[in-house]
C-alpha cells in the first residue's frame, strides 16, 4: 500500500474518525480520493507515467492504495528488518531516517518519499 505521511506533534481529523465520509456515494468517495492524495502520488515519476497511460489506474491507486496518517514527533514509523509494506510519501514536517542505531543517513522532507521497494517486491527495512 501506499500511506502519505504527516509528521507533526499535533493530532489531526483521519477519514476513519469522519463515518459520515463513509456514507457518501462511492463516486464521491472516489473523486475526493483522487482529489486530495494525487498530487502527492504525482510527485513520484512512476506515478507520474502510470497516469499518462492509464487514468483509471491512477484513480484506482488514489481511491484504494492511499491512506493519510499522521505521526508524533519522535514516533518510530519501522524499525530495521520491518517488513516494508508500504511507501511513505512524506507530505508536511521532516522524517529522519537512521541506517544504523544512530547514525542519520537521510532527512526527508515534505515530497520524499521511503520505501520505493516494497511496490516491486518483498523487502526488509534496512533503517528507522
Amino acid at each position: 500500500g501506499l500511506r502519505l505521511w504527516c509528521a507533526e506533534g499535533s493530532r489531526h481529523l483521519e477519514e476513519r474518525d469522519l463515518p459520515l465520509l463513509q456514507s457518501l456515494p462511492l463516486d464521491l468517495q472516489t473523486r475526493m480520493h483522487t482529489e486530495v492524495f494525487s498530487p502527492t502520488l504525482m510527485q513520484h515519476p512512476a506515478f507520474q507515467r502510470l497516469r499518462k497511460v492509464s487514468r483509471l489506474c491512477h484513480i484506482a491507486i488514489c481511491h484504494l492504495a492511499m491512506e493519510a496518517k499522521h505521526c508524533d514527533v519522535s514516533q518510530e514509523l519501522f524499525m530495521p528488518g520491518d517488513a516494508a509494506e508500504d511507501v511513505l510519501f512524506l507530505r508536511v514536517g521532516h522524517l529522519d531516517y537512521f541506517k544504523g542505531k544512530d547514525e542519520l543517513s537521510a532527512r526527508l522532507e515534505p515530497g520524499d518519499w521511503v520505501g520505493e521497494p516494497a511496490l516491486w517486491l518483498r523487502w526488509p527495512r534496512s533503517g528507522s
